[in-house]
């Protein structure tokens, strides 16, 4: 095997997604409204730190309830997908490794085309119309008019695609549009404010993983790509999320970088160094709290120095980086789903074992404090986690366990009141 997704995105470290977020790394919610989260990142690397304390599952309740349930089952193991909200309150998951992908988590295995609805008033999934091209560690956009743009992703014999295509909720279809000028993976894309949308980072996929430095913009109107500034830095497993003022926020944490944090600014086409993090750190996810500040917990630290439970809160404001409580886990490549009531819920994740978990907690934005909310039946990381209309939140696919056994399994949370 010349490479694997493994290898390739060692460096990139979602969501989603998700995951949305998984997030996949985490893409930001692409309109206004619930969340989506992408996959945090490609699978954790081992860790140093004390293992993943183990959390007795809760009790799974019908949806109406508090708690978890399942929402059923996939037509097959989706580690690598995107989950995204439709304007109907439905949930499109797209692509993602599969089941020998997934096993040995090869570049040359990628390859679901396949798309799936996940229906919350029904609690069903069914079939919708496949992508031209299988995909895994891409990611998912939903546009102004409520279409879906899914751009690059690895495809198949370490190949990471620069295609993208537009999905029709009203008819369950897909067409090609522009192709960006690179080929990527694990990179982001974000909603700007006048409807266009940025991807930045990413690998491409070769005999030795690269970087993909240059940033692009889509156009919805004239279905194209445009280059737009680069960050001029190696964009190694960034997390992001649009800002409340329709800036842009990206942290370069990585294995072995500075944690620095950069502002990229749509009405002038510019990037500006921000404060830096305490600590460099790969496969955290982001969320945007109530008055505009984000939220950055957990990750890993290095290659195999250990995974926080630390968080620290982004002020746009001021540029600069707080320590905020800890979780009481450590977590990576997990995800983080900001609430209708402007809590955020950190959702399983790698831990130093590599085992993933099962736990949820809960951070209050008011007391900067988290609180243990319940576990899920599958431990798994890698995962997507979705905001739906009511407030519940949708949990699917990913990796369970330290051989990376990929889930078709979906399970769904109300959380508890504040």
């Amino acid at each position: 095997m010349r490479s694997s997704v493994a290898g390739a995105t060692a460096a990139l470290v979602i969501a989603i997604v998700i995951a949305a977020c998984g997030a996949a790394p985490g893409t930001p919610s692409p309109t206004p409204g619930p969340a989506t989260s992408q996959p945090s990142g490609p699978p954790p690397s081992d860790g140093a730190a004390s293992p993943t304390a183990e959390v007795t599952p809760t009790p799974s309740p019908v949806v109406g309830g508090v708690g978890w349930t399942s929402a059923g089952t996939l037509a097959g193991p989706r580690p690598g997908h995107t989950a995204t909200l439709l304007a109907d309150g439905r949930v499109l998951v797209v692509g993602g490794l599969d089941e020998q992908g997934a096993m040995h988590l090869s570049v040359e295995r990628l390859g679901r085309t396949s798309a799936e609805l996940y229906d919350p008033g029904r609690g069903t999934w069914s079939a919708t119309g496949p992508m031209s091209v299988g995909r895994a560690f891409h990611t998912a956009t939903r546009l102004a008019d409520g279409t879906v743009l899914v751009a690059g992703g690895g495809i198949a014999d370490e190949v990471a695609s620069g295609t993208a295509e537009l999905y029709d909720p009203v008819t369950g279809r897909w067409s090609v549009v522009g192709s960006m000028a690179a080929g990527r993976l694990g990179h982001m894309a974000f909603l700007l404010p006048d409807g266009a949308v940025l991807v930045i980072g990413g690998n491409t996929i070769g005999s030795e993983p690269n970087a993909v430095l240059s940033a692009e913009r889509y156009d919805p109107v004239a279905g194209a790509w445009s280059a737009v500034a680069s960050l001029g830095a190696t964009i190694y497993g960034p997390g992001g999320i649009a800002l409340a003022d329709g800036r842009v926020l990206v942290v370069l944490g990585a294995f072995n970088a500075s944690a620095t944090t950069w502002i990229y600014d749509p009405s002038g086409d510019t990037w500006t160094e921000s404060g830096s993090m305490n600590l460099p750190r790969h496969g955290f996810p982001v969320a945007l709290l109530p008055g505009g500040g984000v939220l950055a917990p957990g990750g890993g630290i290095g290659m195999v120095d250990g995974v926080l439970a630390a968080a620290q809160v982004f002020d746009p404001a001021t540029g600069t980086w707080q320590d905020t409580g800890s979780m009481a886990l450590q977590r990576q490549s997990f995800t983080a789903t900001a609430l209708l009531d402007g809590r955020v819920m950190a959702i399983g994740g790698g831990g130093a074992d590599d085992a993933g978990a099962r736990s949820v907690e809960i951070y209050d934005p008011v007391t900067g404090t988290w609180a243990l909310a319940g576990s899920m039946a599958e431990p798994r990381f890698g995962h997507t986690s979705t905001l739906l209309v009511d407030g519940s939140v949708l949990v699917v696919g990913g990796y369970s366990g330290a051989g990376y056994a990929a889930l078709a399994s979906a399970e769904r949370y109300l959380p508890p009141p504040p």
